[in-house]
């Protein structure tokens, strides 16, 4: 890492009619920066800074004896690496810093240099301050301060007004101290300002001695009566008195508990038949019963996943129809559901619950055969959780192969397929 600097500083004055502009308070420095032989164009991350030459680490703050002054870190912008700063203004290179303008340049045995510093490295070498800032230091009170003057033309005369031609001693800071003016005479007295605000109260003083005792008041109004104090303890029990009048009799007491049961007495005679009570109620809730018959009914094979057809009606109360295959369970309950059918290949039959959402068909109601004809049929209880359930005997979904219920099963008699369903609950 290389850098190149060149540090210029403007120092100008200019006279109008006796008053002098003020000092632009802060220097120009400019330098070109590269890295590894590469000379960057745009913003540069760097803090440039004033010091007394000795080590500080990158970031610290001011501290007036070996940092007197920091840009802190900005981003100062390059152009071929080439850049500028003022040094003395605050980041926006418009405001005058005012740590800058307390530096004391005309401390004794301070060699000020300008530090820069990049990625938290201070480059070196140090750059030492030219005359070119003295300039400043020129301009101000603290300079005149260590000036000989020529004592046939001026007298110092500290900071009191008492004699005439005489020079007045400016403060540390370049301005015009209190002036002590007990000394001046003939001077009309100005229109008395505003009373300035009153000063916070002082401190409260120390109490004094206490006075000797007034005479005393006259007997005050009597007070409220207090709160009633406490019971005091009862006092001895004085001699008994005579026998007063009897009084009038009290009320009547309440009921007192009923006393414990006496033993049993003998048993009375039987009384007459009491009258026949009404009926009890049926022990089904709702029934029905319905079928098909083969030849005739179901002459198509049942196919996977559809249901079996029982189209003639038995007797039935409650339980109804809702197609030839389906039925209708109106209360939420229990049902007890038997069904048999004889199917002429290997197969399974099962119950199919529909609640409202299409069938499902319910695993426990399952029932199968594995070879030969013969009935498949099951006897199940079932759970409604819905009204107007529909129920069906179905080939499974899961299986492969339509069923065919036999026309004729050992004879020449038609053969039934049936399904009961009871509402128990």
């Amino acid at each position: 890492m290389y850098i190149r600097k060149f540090c210029f500083a403007f120092i100008l004055m200019v006279s109008t009619a006796g008053a002098a502009r003020a000092f632009p308070q802060f220097l120009l420095y400019q330098g070109r920066y590269s890295n590894n032989g590469v000379a960057p164009t745009g913003a540069v991350a760097m803090e440039l800074r004033i010091t007394n030459g000795a080590a500080v680490a990158c970031g610290a703050a001011a501290n007036g004896t070996t940092l007197f002054w920091t840009s802190g870190a900005q981003s100062v912008a390059a152009s071929n690496g080439i850049f500028a700063y003022k040094l003395g203004l605050q980041a926006d290179q418009i405001t005058q810093d005012p740590v800058f303008s307390g530096i004391n340049w005309g401390a004794p045995a301070v060699a000020f240099t300008i530090d820069v510093c990049v990625s938290g490295v201070t480059l070196t070498p140090h750059e030492p301050i030219g005359s070119g800032i003295f300039a400043l230091y020129a301009s101000s009170a603290g300079y005149a301060a260590s000036t000989s003057l020529d004592s046939s033309s001026v007298t110092l005369q500290g900071n009191a007004f008492n004699v005439a031609n005489r020079l007045v001693k400016l403060d540390g800071t370049g301005k015009l101290p209190v002036l002590d003016g007990s000394n001046l005479t003939g001077v009309p007295s100005g229109l008395q300002g505003p009373a300035g605000p009153a000063g916070a109260d002082g401190p409260a003083g120390p109490a004094g001695v206490a006075g000797p005792a007034g005479p005393a008041g006259g007997t005050g109004a009597a007070g409220a009566a207090g709160p009633a104090g406490g019971t005091g303890p009862a006092g001895s029990a004085g001699p008994a008195g005579g026998t007063g009048l009897a009084g009038p009799a009290g009320p009547a007491g309440g009921a007192g508990p009923a006393g414990p049961a006496g033993p049993a007495g003998a048993a009375g005679p039987a009384g007459p038949a009491g009258g026949a009570g009404p009926a009890g109620a049926s022990g089904l809730l709702a029934f029905g019963y319905f079928y098909a018959l083969m030849p005739g009914d179901n002459a198509a094979t049942i196919g996977v996943g559809t249901a079996v057809s029982f189209p003639q009606n038995g007797a039935a109360s409650g339980i109804t129809r809702f197609s030839a295959s389906d039925f209708t369970l109106p209360a939420i309950g229990t049902y007890e559901v038997s069904w048999q059918a004889s199917i002429a290949e290997p197969g399974q039959l099962v119950l199919g619950l529909d609640s409202g959402s299409g069938p499902v068909e319910l695993a426990h109601s399952a029932a199968g055969r594995a070879a030969a004809t013969s009935q498949i049929s099951n006897h199940v209880l079932i759970v409604t959780t819905a009204l107007n359930s529909h129920l069906s005997v179905r080939n499974p979904a899961v299986n492969a192969t339509a069923l065919t219920l036999t026309p004729s099963a050992g004879g020449a008699k038609a053969v039934s397929a049936s399904i009961l369903i009871k509402q128990i609950q």
